[in-house]
């Protein structure tokens, strides 16, 4: 008798392209949803029949629901979010379900539903903690909207928080991201993500910076503040897993981790992207056109290909080296069938003689240099 397969397993990302304002910096596939009637709930009617057609078949280890805003939502749409995704996808006992949510948009009652619903891990979008930063962010909360929304969330019974900052923004100085990372310590988070602000064509910060409303700090404040962060985030016992990302011990965002070691996941909703194997897919952006072609189709995916060899190998080291663990030696060669150095001789030699990349007990690591420098390290292998 020949024993049964094992269940396939994949993360679930799960797209709401809802919020209450479009934040200056902003490119994800959001608009606000105020004025829009009836479109949340035929959203969410497509959207978990996405997800029934997706998933069937494969056991789910993580979800991930992001945005937009789900929390924008309100209660019964939520309920009908969380409770759908348990309903028609086979969800992992042990699974880590995240739920983004903004303040201002989080109240007791939505934290106390997700987390009797079996969302068991919520991540607040505060930025900063700054009125004069956050208002060149374009984010419609204040510093005492987030003390209150964490609160709630406290009291819901979330243990598992992670806390989203912003750094290198126009105005942002030194001392002020200083005292944005204290007074986020003293809440003491399960997790702390901290991203460069970047300028993505097509956003209003892109234009108020080219047309001179707004200055970027310069790559040497840039440079300080990343390595501040840094030190201060660790030495107050936060382990620095990945490039943007800090968590308590065995807080590490295991959805993010699938990304990053470039294993399988489904992605659903309006713009959401996928990778199963070597397929990677894209789903069309527009919520309206999106709910009309799951009603036609199942599905509401326009773009699909096979990652081509370069394309994978590309892959597995840009996303391999943004874990600070770095990217094995071993697994690099049992998914390629070949030898890193054999391949990327000339590249590693000329990294490392630049100080940004080394090879440290069978992994190739990014140097404290490099880590600052990514961008420069992954453009040699892409």
């Amino acid at each position: 008798m020949s024993e049964l397969m094992p269940e396939p397993t994949a993360g679930l990302y799960v797209h709401i392209p809802f919020c209450l304002s479009k934040c200056r910096y902003c490119d994800f596939n959001s608009s606000p949803l105020a004025g829009r009637s009836g479109l949340a709930g035929a959203y969410l009617d497509a959207l978990l029949e996405e997800i029934a057609a997706r998933c069937r078949g494969r056991k789910i280890s993580t979800v991930f629901a992001g945005g937009g805003t789900p929390t924008v939502l309100a209660e019964k749409e939520l309920e009908k979010l969380i409770r759908g995704i348990f309903k028609n996808a086979c969800i992992d006992k042990n699974a880590e379900f995240s739920c983004e949510a903004n303040p201002g948009t989080l109240t007791a009652a939505k934290a106390k539903l997700l987390f009797e619903l079996g969302v068991n891990r919520l991540s607040l979008g505060l930025q900063s903690t700054e009125a004069k930063i956050l208002k060149v962010l374009g984010r419609v909360h204040s510093w005492p909207d987030f003390l209150k929304s964490y609160d709630f969330a406290g009291k819901a019974g979330f243990t598992n928080i992670n806390v989203d900052l912003i750094f290198g923004v126009p105005g942002q100085t030194l001392f002020g991201l200083k005292r944005d990372i204290c007074k986020v310590k003293e809440l003491k988070p399960a997790h702390i993500s901290i991203y460069n602000l970047i300028l993505e064509e097509g956003t209003q910060m892109h234009a108020d910076v080219k047309n001179g409303l707004y200055a970027l700090p310069g790559e040497d404040l840039d440079a300080d503040m990343y390595y501040m962060i840094k030190e201060m985030l660790e030495t107050a016992g936060y382990v620095h897993y990945e490039i943007s990302n800090f968590a308590r011990p065995g807080k590490e965002c295991r959805h993010n981790i699938i990304y990053w070691k470039a294993q399988d996941y489904i992605g659903t909703g309006a713009g959401a992207s996928g990778k199963l194997g070597k397929e990677r897919s894209d789903n069309i952006e527009d919520p309206e056109q999106y709910i009309v072609l799951i009603k036609k189709n199942k599905n509401a995916i326009i773009r699909s290909q096979k990652l081509s060899r370069k394309e994978e190998l590309s892959e597995t080291i840009f996303l391999g080296l943004r874990m600070l663990e770095g990217l094995s030696l071993t697994t690099f060669k049992e998914r390629t069938g070949k030898d890193f150095f054999v391949l990327f001789e000339k590249e590693f030699k000329k990294l490392s003689g630049l100080e940004l990349l080394k090879e440290e007990n069978g992994f190739i690591k990014l140097t404290g240099k490099g880590l600052f420098l990514s961008n420069e390290v992954f453009v040699e292998f892409v």
